[in-house]
């Protein structure tokens, strides 16, 4: 996702719809130096989180910070940043690769990427649920730009890098630069919007006014206005929706692709 500038609007107002007893548990890690995304904001007299922004729509979200001070890593490349990194002033700017990122998954995650089953009630029945998976990270590092890792992309706050859907990343010195905690949330459910296999052709933008899952800050409202994006997150079959179970992009052969350039119909 990348960073404009934010202006908060009046929040629609919503229904809170549980579709099914189905939980995505998000196992939050933070590096040291930066913090977590606000639990809550404020939007015309209501407090908004990002469990509500998803109850809107259906899924049953638990947000669960977990490590707080992952130490940071030095890597060789950062002795050879020309002073053209951080726009001219000669101090090498960290990054973080993708395959950096897959190692520190591998270093920290807890959660399992596999769904798990757990005793719940049903309409007053006990039943037992599916809990999916979902690991976050906020980086204290800029995104490295995959053509020279050198370069930081300072534009980038956020990506869900895994092609199975089942990790996202927060880089914490572009969120940093803006200083706005309404864009910070809407940041990280935006990439926890991609882990749920929505794309940004399911946003919706009326002049300056964006929702979720549009790709560019400018003037957000935080919850999902596209019909494309709730058709998804409440019809869609399961393999299609949850966190891990099947490619960034695949589709159910019962829903149109038309809308997102290169996705398969991939879904069980």
């Amino acid at each position: 996702m990348h960073l404009r500038h934010s202006l908060a609007f009046p929040l629609a107002a919503f229904t809170l719809v549980l579709a099914s007893c189905a939980t995505t548990r998000v196992e939050l890690d933070k590096m040291k130096g930066t913090q977590f995304p606000p639990a809550s904001i404020d939007v015309d007299g209501k407090s908004v989180t990002i469990a509500s922004i998803y109850a809107e729509v259906g899924i049953n979200l638990l947000i669960d910070p977990d490590e707080t001070a992952i130490p940071p890593f030095q890597v060789e490349r950062l002795d050879k940043c020309p002073p053209i990194c951080d726009g001219g002033g000669g101090d090498p700017v960290p990054t973080i690769t993708v395959a950096e990122l897959d190692a520190l998954e591998r270093g920290h995650r807890h959660l399992p990427v596999d769904e798990t089953y757990v005793p719940c009630w049903v309409l007053g029945d006990r039943s037992t649920c599916p809990e999916y998976h979902l690991y976050g990270v906020v980086s204290a590092y800029y995104l490295a730009d995959p053509r020279d890792p050198k370069f930081p992309q300072k534009g980038v706050a956020g990506l869900m890098w895994t092609q199975n859907r089942r990790a996202f990343a927060l880089f914490y010195p572009a969120i940093e630069r803006v200083n706005d905690p309404g864009t910070y949330l809407v940041v990280a459910a935006h990439e926890i919007g991609h882990a749920f296999n929505l794309h940004h052709q399911d946003s919706l933008k009326v002049g300056h006014r964006a929702d979720i899952m549009y790709p560019v800050i400018d003037q957000y409202e935080p919850r999902f206005a596209a019909l494309s994006a709730r058709e998804h997150l409440q019809n869609h079959d399961t393999a299609c929706i949850w966190p891990g179970k099947s490619i960034f992009g695949a589709i159910h052969a019962n829903h149109d692709p038309s809308h997102i350039p290169g996705a398969s119909q991939t879904c069980p």
